[in-house]
C-alpha cells in the first residue's frame, strides 16, 4: 500500500476526558503546544486536529467534574439521599475499590501501605484514580494495578 488511508477518529469517553486532564496537565499542555507549532510550521491540518482535541478534552473534564461533584449554579453541592442514585450518580465502571480494598491489593502484591497513604494518593494529583460519591473514596482498579507495578519496579 502506497497511500496511508485515513483512520477514525477517537473517541475519549468523558470519565476518561477528566481523568486525562486532573491526573496528567503536562500531557494535555504539551498537546496543545504541539498543535499550535504544526499550524505555525505550515501543518494546519494535523494542528487544527490536535487544538481540537485539546478542546474536546477540556470540555468533557469540565462537564465531568461538574457532574462528579454535583455543583449547582450557586456553589452548594447537592447531597443525593440514600436509596435515589440515579444511573449518573454511581460511579463509572471500574470505580469501586475502597481504601481498605486497596490496602489489602497492596499486601497481596507484597507491598506496606496504610489506610490514610491511600487517601492521600486518592487526592487530585495523587497517583490513584479516584471519586468520592457521598463521602467514601471509591478507587480505580486499573490505577491501583498501575500503582502497585510502578512501585514493584522501584524495588
Amino acid at each position: 500500500m502506497s497511500e496511508l488511508e485515513p483512520v477514525s477518529p477517537a473517541f475519549v469517553p468523558p470519565w476518561a476526558a477528566y481523568v486525562l486532564v486532573r491526573d496528567f496537565p503536562a500531557v494535555v499542555a504539551g498537546l496543545q503546544t504541539k498543535g499550535e507549532a504544526l499550524v505555525i510550521a505550515g501543518n494546519e491540518a494535523a494542528g487544527r486536529q490536535l487544538l481540537t482535541a485539546v478542546t474536546f478534552l477540556r470540555k468533557a473534564h469540565r462537564e465531568q467534574a461538574a457532574a462528579a461533584n454535583r455543583v449547582s449554579a450557586f456553589g452548594s453541592a447537592e447531597v443525593p439521599s440514600r436509596g435515589s442514585a440515579s444511573q449518573s450518580d454511581r460511579p463509572p465502571p471500574g470505580f469501586g475499590l475502597t481504601p481498605r480494598e486497596v490496602v489489602e491489593r497492596f499486601e497481596v502484591a507484597g507491598l506496606k501501605i496504610s489506610d490514610r497513604q491511600v487517601r492521600n494518593l486518592c487526592k487530585p494529583g495523587g497517583g490513584l484514580s479516584a471519586t468520592k460519591p457521598g463521602g467514601g473514596w471509591l478507587v480505580d482498579e486499573v490505577s491501583v494495578a498501575l500503582e502497585i507495578e510502578r512501585r514493584q519496579a522501584e524495588l
